[in-house]
């Protein structure tokens, strides 16, 4: 996929690849599968809390702000849902790029 080639690229340029999920870490494996099979390279996968039912814009700020922010200099964000990509975009003045339609 034409995530997968931007992420694996930057991967090979020397970027620590970080992914944040909103998917609940219970499904960590199955996700760690699915990166695998599409031979996506990371350094760090950061997952919501099981049963941590808030809304993914909430939930990825806080990872962010926990995990990344201070330890880390962000050179860009891809994220496809709208509320995500608006939320990095105009609350943390970062560069995201939405990567599809994201109005779900």
């Amino acid at each position: 996929t034409p995530v997968a080639m931007v992420l694996n690229m930057a991967k090979q340029q020397g970027y620590k690849v970080i992914l944040l999920s909103g998917r609940e870490n219970a499904y960590r494996e199955p996700t760690e599968r699915f990166l695998a099979k599409y031979q996506i390279d990371y350094d760090l996968l950061l997952m919501r809390d099981t049963n941590d039912y808030r809304k993914d814009n909430i939930i990825k700020k806080e990872l962010f702000l926990e995990e990344i922010q201070g330890k880390y200099f962000v050179e860009f964000l891809l994220d496809d849902r709208n509320q995500v990509v608006d939320m990095w975009r105009r609350e943390l003045a970062l560069p995201c790029f939405q990567v599809n339609y994201g109005d779900f």
